[in-house]
């Protein structure tokens, strides 16, 4: 499920477009001031934030700049009912990926975060111990998917924490502990995040376990490239 972050100091309009696109099946929270908006931003990763830009207090630019820097990868679409001009450039300068104009129609905005979402690269969490493996796997995939790493059960469920991932890659023999559990622990704070154990060797017990856990899949070492890039977009057509 996605999750997006409404901003506004008009209370009724936070409500309203929260009703509105849980309604359409995300994850919604809001925020009326931009102290409040960081620190959600701070606690939790969205795909999206409807960010107005004239707020009591931090403006809209000044919020948008920071969470950028916690959270590079959630897009932010930023609204408006005035004419500022100065601060919508400084905004679409910065990365926001669009304004718009109060007031405005709903079909329009949830047809800018659905395109905002299509267009937002998928983020793959690569989770080996074998820094070689990690190296293989992250020169295939760098230039389609935003790319993390990490060498353990433990730095993959701190990282889970920070980041949403829509994919993510477990070793089954993970020093500390095995990609089952690792996947468990994750599931618990990305309930839709598509999991594939990676196997040195296909053991089909092992198979048969990741899938009754949830596992999209499994693939061997070493990874084929046409059969890891088939599998990740038949996992994203799901």
């Amino acid at each position: 499920m996605h999750r997006i972050l409404v901003v506004d100091d008009e209370q009724n309009l936070t409500l309203l477009l929260e009703s509105i696109l849980e309604s359409k099946g995300y994850e919604v929270e809001t925020a009326n001031s931009g102290l409040e908006a960081i620190e959600k931003a701070q606690k939790k990763t969205f795909d999206i934030c409807l960010l107005d830009i004239r707020m009591p207090g931090m403006n809209g630019v000044e919020v948008f700049l920071k969470i950028k820097e916690i959270s590079p990868l959630t897009r932010v679409i930023m609204m408006t009912a005035y004419a500022v001009e100065d601060l919508i450039e400084i905004a679409l300068n910065e990365g926001a990926y669009t304004c718009v104009h109060k007031p405005f129609d709903i079909d329009d905005i949830l047809r800018l975060v659905e395109e905002a979402l299509k267009t937002k690269k998928q983020v793959i969490l690569i989770v080996d111990d074998v820094e070689k493996f990690r190296n293989e796997l992250i020169s295939i995939l760098k230039d389609r998917y935003v790319i993390y790493e990490a060498k353990s059960g433990k730095e993959a469920i701190d990282k889970a924490k920070e980041v949403r991932y829509d994919i993510i890659f477990l070793d089954y023999g993970l020093p500390d502990m095995d990609g089952i559990a690792v996947f468990r622990e994750v599931k618990k704070m990305i309930p839709d995040v598509v999991a594939i154990l990676v196997l040195d060797k296909y053991l089909e017990y092992l198979v048969g376990d990741a899938l009754k856990s949830g596992f999209y899949g499994c693939i061997p070492k070493p990874v084929d490239k046409t059969v890891l890039l088939n599998l990740i977009e038949r996992a994203f057509e799901k």
